[in-house]
């Protein structure tokens, strides 16, 4: 009986990434690249980036401040569609944009507070790499988005395991580095080295990054060489003409502002209460 369900969990696992064609390779890459971004994105989010804006004279006010960046930045998601038309070879585009975006997300703004020494001019710093970080991003990252949903099985059950099984092999690898990398981190808090620990793991993270860029890299991309012609109008139109599409975001749009509005308040409590000297 056992092995018997070894087996078929075996089966439901390879029958979705293997690398017998260049759809499941594209899956199997897809998956890799999961893991390593729920390893690398927990020493650059959560109580990390929280305990790095602190340790640099960040206070809650600024906090919210550059938590706010995103938002406006990505904004200039809409120009998706123009930006990847001017580039032929799209995919280097892509990963161009993804690698400036960690380099200025993660080096440039773990560098440049020891070369600027006024927290108000720090939070100014902080705020232009920050922007210039994801408005450059957000125009390519639709397209790694769509590049990669063509590996996405065709079938609604075994696109539905497919999505199953990244998010749970992410999650497990997430809260695993989470709890490993916190024991670490209170580990050396009385050496007086935490600063240090959050930085290297910062530095880390963006080793992660590269790996996972030359890996996702080696995905073929079967998007046309003629990308289809998009008016910015449409951007703005077409998602009314289609109505599971708006009810979806509609959704999203409720979830995103509730999760937002809770984290902003969960972080600002963190700032407050945490009797945690970084």
């Amino acid at each position: 009986m056992m092995k018997a369900r070894i087996e078929s969990l075996r089966f439901a696992f390879t029958d979705i990434f293997n690398t017998r064609d260049d759809m499941a390779k594209g899956r199997v890459i897809n998956l890799t690249c999961t893991l390593l971004a729920a390893v690398y994105n927990v020493f650059i989010t959560g109580i990390f980036y929280t305990g790095f804006l602190t340790m640099n004279d960040i206070d809650i006010s600024g906090s919210g401040v550059v938590l706010m960046i995103p938002y406006v930045a990505n904004l200039f998601s809409i120009f998706s569609s123009k930006a990847l038309a001017l580039f032929k070879n799209r995919k280097a585009a892509m990963i161009g944009s993804k690698v400036f975006f960690y380099f200025m997300y993660i080096i440039a703004t773990t560098a440049m507070p020891y070369f600027v020494k006024d927290p108000g001019a720090r939070l100014v710093w902080f705020c232009v790499i920050l922007f210039v970080a994801y408005a450059a991003y957000a125009p390519f990252s639709p397209g790694i988005t769509v590049w990669f949903y063509q590996f996405f099985p065709k079938d609604n059950e075994r696109r539905t395991r497919y999505l199953l099984l990244c998010q749970v092999f992410s999650s497990i690898m997430s809260t695993a580095i989470l709890l490993s990398s916190g024991i670490i981190t209170d580990a050396v808090r009385r050496s007086g080295h935490q600063e240090t620990v959050i930085v290297a793991f910062r530095l880390l993270a963006f080793v992660l990054v590269l790996t996972e860029v030359i890996i996702q890299s080696r995905a073929k991309d079967f998007s046309p060489d003629e990308a289809a012609h998009v008016r910015l109008r449409d951007v703005f139109t077409v998602p009314f003409r289609h109505r599971k599409f708006l009810m979806c975001m509609i959704f999203m749009f409720i979830f995103a502002t509730g999760n937002g509005i809770l984290n902003a308040v969960r972080k600002n409590l963190q700032l407050i209460k945490t009797p945690v000297k970084w």
